[in-house]
């Protein structure tokens, strides 16, 4: 069940949002994830 979902702005490095999610991921594992994906993000 999901019952928290985060938003995350992807404008920087593929990298740091790789990490972003990570975190998330490890400190809350049943949440969901958007991912809102600027049209310059590589």
């Amino acid at each position: 069940m999901i019952n928290l979902v985060v938003s995350i702005p992807a404008h920087e490095r593929a990298e740091v949002i790789i990490e972003q999610i990570a975190n998330i991921k490890h400190f809350c594992p049943t949440c969901a994830i958007v991912l809102h994906i600027s049209k310059g993000f590589n």
